[in-house]
C-alpha cells in the first residue's frame, strides 16, 4: 500500500495560505490601481427666498461628482 505524501489537514492549511496570498494580492493591486481611494467632488449650492418679512425658502442643492475610478 503507497503512502499520502500529505494529510488533508496539511492540503488545507495549503489552500488557506494560498487564498490568503490572494487576497492580499487581490487587495495590494486595488490599492496601487487607486480603485479603493474615494474619487468625489462635494459642491453645495444655496438658494434663498423670503417668502414673507418672518419666513424664507431655503434650498439646498448638492452636487456630487464622480472621478474616473468609479469610487464613491
Amino acid at each position: 500500500m503507497s503512502q499520502i505524501p500529505f494529510t488533508l489537514d496539511s492540503l488545507e492549511q495549503c489552500l488557506k495560505v494560498i487564498a490568503l496570498l490572494g487576497d492580499g494580492g487581490f487587495f495590494a493591486w486595488k490599492l496601487y490601481t487607486g480603485w479603493l481611494i474615494i474619487n468625489l467632488k462635494l459642491s453645495l449650492r444655496l438658494d434663498r427666498a423670503s417668502k414673507t418679512s418672518d419666513t424664507d425658502y431655503l434650498g439646498i442643492t448638492v452636487m456630487l461628482k464622480q472621478g474616473n475610478t468609479y469610487s464613491i
